[in-house]
């Protein structure tokens, strides 16, 4: 895979022409509308890619962190298109209401790491923790809540943010803590296909226009923005 993205490596995000190797070129399935669609490359493609690499499957139990965000939205689906017990995770109330009315998800409230209600089923241990948040409290929390054979699955890269495990906590547990980074054109393949489906919703919760960009900008870093926004100009 090639990491050379524009908006991300490459400045060009948010110009009004680009110039893209053709590879870049997908074409949007007919049923799913353009907004729509700007999700799969990202949002709901990186969950795919997350997983395959975790292996998740009917009845894994799958915590995730940041679960109201973006890409967690979009996480919490994908989990259970591919049969996996999920719970989300976050802080916000708006988030978590959104996630049990709107997704029909469980979830929890995170502000206290020490008070995670995880399903009593689960015996205080989830399968597999994806992490959405990035910083070291919830990563401990994540490791100390893996049941054997758990993964543990990275997706921010905060600089001056580490945690410390054990060489003993990951044998005796046969853990694994594995990073994760975008996907591959197959894998945005594999998005759009569960888009036409149905079985995973583009959340837009926003489309603007250029001049609406900052306000967007400081709706996302204060953490209360819901989905994904669309830029249309």
């Amino acid at each position: 895979m090639h990491f050379q993205g524009v908006g991300v490596a490459i400045d060009g995000g948010y110009a009004e022409y680009a110039v893209l190797p053709s590879l870049n070129a997908i074409e949007v399935p007919r049923e799913v509308d353009p907004v729509a669609a700007t999700t799969i490359a990202d949002a709901i493609a990186t969950p795919v890619h997350i997983a395959r690499r975790a292996g998740l499957g009917p009845r894994t139990r799958v915590a995730v962190l940041a679960a109201g965000g973006g890409v967690g939205l979009h996480m919490v689906q994908v989990a259970r298109a591919y049969g996996a017990d999920v719970v989300g995770l976050d802080v916000v109330a708006d988030k978590l209401e959104y996630l049990e009315q709107q997704l029909g998800v469980r979830a929890a409230d995170s502000s206290d790491f020490g008070a995670i209600a995880l399903p009593p089923a689960w015996a205080g241990k989830a399968d597999v923790v994806i992490d959405l948040y990035g910083r070291a409290p919830a990563q401990r929390w994540a490791l100390d809540h893996l049941a054997k054979n758990g993964s543990l699955m990275c997706l921010t890269s905060m600089l001056d943010e580490e945690f410390t495990v054990s060489s003993r906590e990951l044998v005796l547990s046969q853990l694994a803590v594995l990073g994760c980074r975008y996907a591959s054109r197959y894998e945005v393949g594999l998005a759009a296909a569960l888009v036409t489906s149905g079985r995973v919703r583009p959340l837009v919760s926003a489309v603007v226009g250029p001049e609406e960009v900052p306000a967007v900008h400081e709706r996302i870093r204060s953490g209360s923005f819901p989905g994904r926004a669309a830029l249309v100009s």
